[in-house]
């Protein structure tokens, strides 16, 4: 009797057989390798972000090659935010805040009441309390 997952003859077996661990390995190299791009010298990256590209665009990870045609599309912008190191996290953070103020803010009477709220969660108001 033959165990279920044993290798056969077509050479094929243990890349089957792992083939799960090696899929979750390149997804880990892929993003690590374009987490790079970012950190290294500005007159490497346009090298780093072909090399990335080329090797996005052949693996066979449908995520990362529909993330490598985007990119692609977007080249000069994302080349033009590596030399200039400009990112949009702060932005997106405060709309995430905004957002769920704006879900909590549901019981308001007034989109004034919503604004003094984002006001006082976003502008870093310090309210002096009593006895302190």
């Amino acid at each position: 009797m033959v165990a279920p997952n044993a290798p056969t003859g077509s050479g094929r077996g243990r890349r089957d057989r792992h083939s799960k661990f090696y899929e979750v390995s390149d997804n880990l190299l892929l993003y690590g390798e374009l987490r790079y791009v970012y950190q290294v010298p500005k007159d490497q990256a346009t090298e780093r972000l072909d090399a990335w590209l080329a090797w996005a665009s052949r693996s066979r990870l449908k995520p990362f090659v529909k993330l490598a045609r985007t990119i692609h599309k977007h080249k000069q912008g994302v080349l033009a935010a590596i030399e200039l190191e400009i990112s949009n996290g702060r932005l997106e953070a405060l709309n995430s805040k905004v957002r769920l103020i704006s879900h909590r803010a549901h019981g308001f009477h007034s989109a004034a009441a919503l604004i003094a709220m984002i006001y006082l969660c976003c502008a870093g108001i310090q309210i002096p309390l009593p006895h302190r």
